[in-house]
Parts: C-alpha cells; sequence; structure tokens
C-alpha cells in the first residue's frame, strides 16, 4: 500500500481566466479557483508539484493532468536518481522504500464548459451582498404591515461550493 506522506503544490503563475459575464460584487478570480481546486483534482493552471511517498504497489499522482520530470529515492540519509517501472494507468511501481517524485501540475488549457460554469456559480455566490452576514436570522418589520424575516446558515460561505450547485458539476473532476 502506498502512503502519500506530504504533497507539496505551488500556487500558479496565473490562475486561468474567469468567464466573462459576472457581476461586480465577485471575489478575486484567484480566490474563486483556490476553492474550486481545494475540491478537485484537475488542475488548468500549470505549476509545480512534489510528492513524499512511501510503500509498495502503484503510485498514482493524485493531481492530472501531471508530468513527472524527476524520482528520488531515500537512501543512506540522502536523496538519489531513482528510476521506477510505469504502471499501465501512468504511475509508477514503488517498492516499499520512501521516494519523492517532483513534476508540473496543470497544462495552461481552457478549462471545460462545465468547470466555467461551476466558476460562475460559486463565484456569484460568494459575491452576493448580504446584509447581517454574522446573523443567522434578522427580521425587518415597517409600519407593522410589512415584516421580512431572513434566514441563514452563519456557515453560508464556508459551504457555498455545495450551496451554489458548483460542487455537483465538479464531481467528475474529483479524481484522477
Amino acid at each position: 500500500m502506498i502512503d502519500i506522506r506530504k504533497l507539496t503544490e505551488a500556487e500558479p503563475a496565473t490562475y486561468s481566466a474567469a468567464p466573462a459575464g459576472l457581476s461586480a460584487n465577485v471575489p478575486p478570480n484567484e480566490v474563486v479557483w483556490s476553492r474550486i481546486e481545494q475540491f478537485i483534482a484537475h488542475r488548468w493552471a500549470a505549476r509545480s508539484a512534489t510528492w513524499i511517498v512511501e510503500g509498495w504497489g502503484d503510485f498514482l499522482p493524485t493531481l492530472t493532468p501531471v508530468t513527472i520530470s524527476s524520482v528520488q529515492v531515500w537512501s543512506d540519509n540522502a536523496w538519489s536518481a531513482a528510476t521506477l517501472q510505469p504502471t499501465p494507468e501512468g504511475g509508477y511501481i514503488c517498492e516499499g522504500e520512501i521516494y519523492h517524485f517532483v513534476g508540473i501540475a496543470g497544462d495552461d488549457s481552457i478549462p471545460p464548459v462545465d468547470v466555467l460554469e461551476a466558476y460562475r456559480r460559486l463565484a456569484e455566490y460568494m459575491g452576493e451582498q448580504v446584509e447581517f452576514a454574522a446573523a443567522s436570522s434578522f427580521t425587518v418589520s415597517m409600519a407593522s404591515q410589512i415584516e421580512l424575516q431572513v434566514e441563514r446558515s452563519p456557515s453560508w460561505l464556508g459551504k457555498a461550493l455545495h450551496n451554489s450547485g458548483a460542487a455537483d458539476l465538479l464531481r467528475k473532476y474529483r479524481k484522477v
């Protein structure tokens, strides 16, 4: 069994562009992409990534697309170059040692339409103007004839990916 001891993923130089037609209140592009990328394994903006893994079996990098540029093995208290056999799925056969994989995740391609729609939904949801944002509910009465009662979970922003419907669109991008 392979154990991923550590994954280090750098920030990309620039994220993919936001879809056109968003309202003025949406958060910055990197904030929305960061939330989306925390939920999925796919990357559309290239960045460096490294894995330290240990164990026996097939290691398949957990981000996609990925190009592994070097593999090292921990031996005699130092990293040294290693050559591992490939797997049919694009991974590597590890033989019980500690390995260090270095590569580039992402490829600067344009995200698919469903991912851009997920971005739009999430950005618009996060950009909603909310009065009393920290309150779970509030009531406003006017002339004792009109009453407005609003209830919203205090965790609404933390659940934005799911509540906006973006998570449903991103489901197929969760795994490699």
